[in-house]
C-alpha cells in the first residue's frame, strides 16, 4: 500500500523497479535493470542499483511526466559499470526535497554524476537538497542541483563527502554545482584525483 516499506531480501534481481506509489523500498538485495520513480515521496535505501531503465541511460530515472516531490536515496550503491550511464537523471520534474545520504556512487564515466534538471533551467522548485556522507569512487563527472530562479531552494547541504575522480578539470565542471539556493552549507567535503584539483572544501 502507499506509504509502506517494501523489504528486498538478499539476491540479484535483473528487472527494473518502477515505483509507482508513495513507499520505501529497502533491503539488501541488488537491481540490475536501475530504477524508475514514478511517484512523490520515495525513498531507495540499502540497495546494490545498476543497468538503466529503457526511458534514459541512467541508473535511477524520474518519469517526469508529471512532477515529483520529495526523493530520498540513502545507503545504496549505485554502479554506473563505466558505460556511460549517469546515476541519477531528475528530468526537470522534482519538487520539494531531494536528499542523497550515506551512497556509494560509483564508475560513472559520462560528464555528469547526478543532475536535477538535465542541464537546463529549473522549471519546478525544490525546496531542500542535501547531498552528505557520499562516496564516489572512479567517476568524471559534476553533481548538479538547480533551483529555480524565481522560486530559489530555501537551502542547500554538501557535507562530509569524498569524492574519487578517475579524470582530469577538462572531464567536468565542478565536484558539486548548486544554482539559485538562499542558503548553501558545503564542510567536511574531500575531492581526490584531479590534476590541478586536491583538498577539502
Amino acid at each position: 500500500d502507499a506509504g509502506g516499506i517494501v523489504t528486498v531480501p538478499g539476491g540479484t534481481y535483473d528487472e527494473t523497479a518502477t515505483i509507482n506509489k508513495s513507499l520505501t523500498l529497502t533491503g539488501s538485495g541488488s537491481i540490475t535493470g536501475g530504477v524508475v520513480i514514478a511517484a512523490d515521496d520515495v525513498t531507495v535505501d540499502g540497495l546494490s542499483l545498476s543497468g538503466e531503465p529503457s526511458q534514459k541511460s541512467t541508473v535511477i530515472f524520474v518519469d517526469g511526466s508529471t512532477v515529483r516531490n520529495n526523493v530520498t536515496i540513502s545507503n545504496c550503491t549505485i554502479d554506473g559499470e563505466s558505460t556511460g550511464k549517469y546515476a541519477f537523471y531528475g528530468s526537470n520534474a522534482l519538487t520539494g526535497d531531494l536528499s542523497f545520504d550515506g551512497n556509494t556512487i560509483q564508475n560513472i564515466s559520462t560528464w555528469y554524476v547526478i543532475d536535477n534538471t538535465g542541464s537546463g533551467t529549473a522549471d519546478n522548485a525544490l525546496d531542500n537538497v542535501v547531498f552528505s556522507n557520499n562516496t564516489l569512487v572512479n567517476v568524471t563527472g559534476s553533481i548538479v542541483f538547480r533551483g529555480m530562479v524565481t522560486d530559489p531552494m530555501t537551502s542547500a547541504t554538501i557535507n562530509n563527502n569524498i569524492a574519487n575522480y578517475s579524470g582530469t578539470l577538462t572531464d567536468f565542471w565542478a565536484f558539486v554545482e548548486v544554482d539559485n539556493s538562499e542558503h548553501v552549507e558545503a564542510v567536511g567535503n574531500e575531492v581526490h584525483g584531479l590534476q590541478g584539483l586536491e583538498g577539502s572544501v
